[in-house]
């Protein structure tokens, strides 16, 4: 008998406060330059705030996190 390891499915939960407000925004289609003046951040920090949301959704790109996260917050 084999034992599978249990996979962790993510959540909406998982993702910071800041990692939501930029996948929010470029799912009503803002670029990195209006999410960051948006938000009051650097460009490159919503590029890292966005990569970590893929990372943690498993996405393999920004469309698709925004899908991942659609889907996970029901």
């Amino acid at each position: 008998m084999t034992t599978s390891t249990p996979v962790s499915v993510p959540t909406a939960g998982s993702l910071t406060e800041r990692q939501l407000d930029v996948i929010a925004l470029a799912a009503d289609g803002c670029d990195n330059r209006t999410i960051g003046r948006l938000l009051h951040i650097g460009e490159d920090t919503v590029k890292t705030h966005m990569r970590a949301a893929c990372k943690k959704l498993g996405a393999r790109n920004r469309a698709h996190a925004v899908a991942s996260a659609s889907a996970v917050a029901g």
